[in-house]
């Protein structure tokens, strides 16, 4: 996980890319970025969202086992989202799209949100001393 390299990047890859170049820096897997930004959403309401939220999927806790985060992707409106799996792709929530999601949509577990927000657990660059004059 938050693999970058010539030959392509993985799901936090893609994400940790598109934020630095933005200049926020994300923790490097998926497991870490669910716990930074806001929580916006944990019952599949889309309407919430914004463009820069990320969708985190996987298995939820139960009674015997952690939560476990297994992919991320980056909401872009319009019911659909971005991310690396195999390739970097748009998948949609709406079920009557043609590029709809189902099997990321059974596995979602929330929604989180970075910009706008204090940055809990991240580091802006522009604010960061080692990059000021």
């Amino acid at each position: 996980m938050g693999g970058t390299s010539t030959k392509g990047v993985d799901c936090s890859g893609f994400t940790k890319t598109i934020y630095f170049l933005n200049g926020i820096v994300l923790p490097r897997d998926a497991s870490q970025q669910i716990h930074t930004g806001r929580e916006i959403d944990a019952v599949k309401d889309f309407d919430k969202l914004e463009p820069g939220d990320l969708l985190f999927f996987g298995k939820p806790a139960t009674d015997t086992t952690k939560e476990r985060v297994i992919h991320v992707g980056m909401w872009i409106g319009n019911n659909e989202f971005i991310h690396s799996a195999g390739r970097v792709h748009i998948s949609s929530v709406d079920k009557d799209a043609p590029n709809f999601d189902e099997y990321n949509l059974n596995r979602y577990l929330r929604s989180n949100r970075y910009l706008k927000e204090t940055k809990d657990g991240l580091i802006e660059l522009a604010k960061t001393p080692v990059f000021k004059d």
